[in-house]
């Protein structure tokens, strides 16, 4: 249902590319271990590869894109494959990075009995992919310094949308198609938009 109200405010592309088939959502299944649900696909197989943008049409320019990653695609931005392997590395070092400053705060605590410790622990509280139940990278927000996220769950649908706003999170039960659809018509307050909006939304597609 999601995906038609999609399609109505943001026409797809004619021919679009690389939206894969059974046989490659197959390998990718088999490669990865990971499972992703049949909207998403449903949503690249009707738009492929590419991203929800501005456009302004004086100087043909696209602007405050929003990536959706995509098993298919050969960019190097939109490749799940390489979306996964940059977002994991990226959260390790983060990991890290956060127990050093801990362990610091923690030393000058020691040296300075008047420091008191900042009690927000800033350290990912959720698991990672390929951890059990982990975050599975869905997409970038670009200028608007948002990152989506799956994360698995019980619910009827199996996930959630996640938007991480460093360094708070917003969780949404709702299908990656209607979380697109409630973002693009400036539903979901919780994320600004900045001036999306202030341009006509189109798809860009990517070869």
């Amino acid at each position: 249902m999601y995906l038609e109200k999609l399609t109505g405010i943001i026409p797809p592309p004619a021919n679009p590319t690389h939206c894969g088939n059974s046989n490659e959502r197959n390998l990718f299944e088999e490669r990865t271990g990971l499972f992703l649900p049949d909207d998403y696909y449903e949503l690249l197989h009707r738009y492929g590869a590419g991203y929800f943008c501005n456009h302004d049409k004086e100087d043909e320019t696209f602007y405050n894109c929003i990536a959706i990653y995509n098993p298919f695609s050969f960019d190097s931005w939109l490749n799940m494959d390489k979306a996964l392997k940059r977002e994991r590395e990226f959260y390790i070092d983060f990991q890290r990075e956060e127990r050093i400053d801990a362990e610091r705060m923690r030393n000058m605590a020691r040296e300075n009995p008047y420091l008191k410790l900042n009690p927000v622990n800033l350290i990912y509280i959720y698991p990672f992919f390929p951890d059990k139940n982990g975050l599975i990278p869905l997409g970038d927000m670009g200028e608007l310094e948002c990152k989506l996220y799956l994360k698995p769950n019980e619910s009827d649908i199996g996930y959630s949308v996640l938007a991480e706003r460093f360094p708070k999170f917003y969780e949404y039960n709702v299908t990656v198609t209607q979380f697109l659809y409630e973002l693009l018509t400036g539903q979901i307050p919780q994320i600004d938009m900045g001036d999306m909006f202030d341009e006509k939304i189109v798809f860009y597609s990517v070869s």
